[in-house]
């Protein structure tokens, strides 16, 4: 009896060790796959981040072609208004091509009678004008104006007001 009591002693001894390595196996099994789990766990964490960051890109992308979208729509606006502004000035400027048209050929009737009617001194002007305008020439070819003179631009009355004052 005491060698069945030893026997069942050692027998319950080792199923005992048995069910406690059956225990650890379990265990172990069990920390194996938790760190597969972590793994993956850390694995999607970083897949996350990834997709955060490329989702912040985007983000700024979107907003550089909102911005984009806004200047283009201004700029179109603003096209708009200057062609129509040229329509205006293109309508304008044909209107007074013809009065002008109209009124030089009214003028070339009338432009005998207009230089008879000039006073003596618009026709001192004239002369005046005339000749500053050829010496304004001849020093413009030569590239030189500082030869000019009050002189030039001034009647002896004129200088010897200035001279007073």
């Amino acid at each position: 009896m005491i060698y069945s009591s030893l026997k069942s002693a050692h027998q319950d001894e080792s199923n005992g060790s048995k069910i406690a390595s059956l225990h650890s196996i379990k265990r172990f099994k069990r920390i194996i796959k938790l760190k597969a789990e972590n793994a993956k766990i850390s694995d999607f964490r970083r897949k996350i981040s990834e997709f955060d960051a490329e989702r912040a890109k985007l983000k700024c992308k979107i907003v550089e072609a909102l911005r984009s979208i806004e200047e283009t729509s201004k700029l179109k606006a603003r096209i708009k208004k200057l062609e129509s502004e040229n329509i205006k000035f293109k309508n304008r400027f044909m209107k007074v091509e013809h009065n002008q048209l109209q009124n030089n050929s009214s003028i070339s009737h009338h432009e005998k009678l207009l230089v008879d009617t000039f006073l003596p001194k618009d026709k001192k002007m004239d002369a005046f004008l005339n000749k500053m305008y050829k010496k304004k020439d001849s020093k413009a070819d030569n590239n030189d104006l500082t030869d000019l003179k009050k002189e030039d631009f001034c009647d002896d009355k004129i200088l010897d007001q200035l001279s007073i004052s």
